[in-house]
């Protein structure tokens, strides 16, 4: 504690010295020359002036401070490698700072940005290697300006970025091609904001389709439908994390991803594995909870390196005998086969749900579908007794079987409009049958309408017709 009650802490050899304070407007005069951690989180008051000089700082952390703007001595600084402006409320920051060839980590999340910081792509500092720009829910609001074709032009030296609740969607995507160093890439959160996710649709999308040397990737909440067929084109992918999209089928070409050890496909609507997910080679860890799995290849046990499997709640029936006897945690909880009641899966399970949340034990309850109408509640021979006292209603209420069809007696059969059930189908119809045979396709039908597409539809279908009235305000 010095004279002024400023408490300075201080390292062993002297050389590392930080300094917090619980408010600036008691602080010295003089700062300590040898200063290189400054803690005012919450605390700034904005009573440092441009003039004061830092030297020797490395570290400073603004957040919680609801900054409009960057302050000026921050600008000045020329030893600064790390700085957190999280949790304010800055909207621009192109001015380039004189820390700009030293800095390595910057924390912008949490404002709100109508832009990337201008000078980390005009000058590309060549010691930054951390970037997160994460909810700035309004960082492509200058791109409808030109700024993004600006932002295009150059290339930064970035391996570590994280963009997610930034709401990139279509043409701002393409900012992601300027990102080509880039080994580990967030664009989605668990938790996440609904309005400024991401938009990639399909994966790989223009602009991620030059990030050819990318270690770690995470879209989980990017509105994800699609995989592509050349998803192999990241052969140096180790960690990928799908969840909480919309995906429904994952292509042969996934499994060329030969490095990867991490694959997160929770929360999608996967009804199938790819059958050579053997080639997978490298992978530990496989998270395949809560989607429509009916069933599980074999070839899953070939997986030598596979520790960590999960597939709670799915619909599969049965697994095979010796899926969960390599790995040492798994859950199968809640499909539509019992559970094993050996300790050792017990264990193992146990082991998996540590860090997840409330799950229940046990076999899920199969939903019985209502039969259809038009599905036949009676025999043949109680449909052969009806169509004696009534013909034209049994026919018109049972499925006519065969011997109805060869039978001689003509009494019982009554004739339909003949239908070519066999017309050739268009071209269209049979490209849609195409997509959906192979998963890649997403009827227009199976997204929810909007309350006034609704509305609409309502109103040209059943208009109110005018009517008179009579009395004092009588009119139509």
């Amino acid at each position: 504690m010095n004279k002024q009650g400023v408490k300075v802490n201080k390292t062993k050899n002297g050389i590392n010295n930080a300094l917090q304070t619980k408010t600036l407007q008691n602080l010295p005069m003089q700062w300590p020359e040898n200063l290189t951690v400054l803690n005012l989180s919450g605390k700034y008051s904005g009573n440092i002036e441009a003039t004061i000089q830092f030297p020797n700082l490395s570290d400073l952390n603004l957040s919680h401070n609801n900054l409009k703007v960057v302050p000026d001595f921050v600008l000045h600084l020329k030893k600064l490698q790390i700085l957190d402006l999280s949790f304010n409320s800055i909207e621009v920051f192109d001015d380039v700072p004189e820390f700009c060839n030293s800095i390595e980590r910057m924390d912008l999340s949490k404002n709100i940005l109508i832009g990337p910081p201008y000078w980390v792509w005009s000058q590309s500092p060549k010691n930054l290697c951390y970037l997160n720009l994460s909810n700035n829910r309004c960082l492509t609001k200058s791109f409808e300006n030109g700024y993004l074709e600006q932002l295009l032009s150059y290339a930064t030296s970035l391996s570590e970025i994280e963009l997610d609740n930034c709401h990139l969607k279509n043409k701002s995507l393409k900012l992601l091609s300027t990102l080509s160093k880039v080994k580990k890439l967030t664009m989605g959160n668990l938790d996440f904001n609904y309005l400024s996710t991401n938009y990639i649709i399909e994966l790989p999308c223009e602009g991620l389709d030059t990030l050819c040397d990318i270690e770690s990737l995470n879209v989980c909440n990017s509105h994800i439908y699609t995989i592509n067929s050349n998803i192999n084109m990241y052969k140096n992918l180790i960690e990928i994390n799908l969840s909480e999209n919309s995906i429904h089928y994952i292509p042969n070409e996934f499994c060329l991803l030969t490095n990867l050890e991490v694959c997160v496909l929770s929360r999608n609507k996967l009804a199938y594995l790819p059958e050579n997910i053997q080639e997978l080679t490298q992978l530990r860890e496989l998270y395949v909870d809560n989607n429509e799995l009916c069933m599980i290849t074999e070839n899953l046990c070939k997986l030598q390196y596979l520790s960590i499997l999960d597939l709670y709640d799915n619909c599969i029936n049965e697994v095979p005998e010796d899926l969960g006897k390599k790995v040492l945690e798994i859950d199968l909880a809640q499909n539509y086969f019992e559970e094993s009641d050996d300790i050792d899966y017990v264990d193992k399970k146990q082991k998996l749900r540590l860090n997840k949340e409330t799950r229940s034990d046990g076999r899920k309850i199969e939903v019985s579908r209502p039969e259809s109408e038009y599905s036949p509640n009676t025999s043949d021979d109680e449909n052969f007794l009806l169509s004696l006292k009534d013909p034209v209603n049994a026919t018109q209420k049972s499925e006519s079987s065969v011997e109805d069809w060869d039978s001689d007696n003509d009494d019982y059969w009554i004739p339909h409009p003949a239908c070519n059930y066999n017309r050739p189908r268009s071209s269209f119809l049979s490209y849609v049958k195409k997509k959906m045979e192979e998963g890649n396709f997403c009827p227009i039908d199976l997204h929810t309408p909007s309350v006034s597409e609704m509305l609409s539809y309502e109103m040209e279908n059943n208009p109110v017709d005018p009517y008179e009235t009579e009395g004092q305000f009588s009119d139509y």
